[in-house]
């Protein structure tokens, strides 16, 4: 149900038959392809200082 209401937000829609249409066609197993993972590390880069750097 979660992830159905993900899916509507996605799209902008906010009604029970917009949710049962996601869930009536399994749309909501299908991961967003814009979340992310927040347990990816920080990719390495110039201008990223990191914790050390404000000690």
């Amino acid at each position: 149900m979660i992830n159905a209401c993900r899916w509507a937000d996605s799209y902008g829609l906010y009604s029970y038959p917009a949710i049962d249409s996601i869930l009536s066609t399994r749309q909501d197993e299908v991961p967003l392809e814009n979340e992310t993972d927040i347990n990816a590390p920080m990719p390495e880069h110039d201008n990223i200082r990191g914790k050390e750097y404000y000690n």
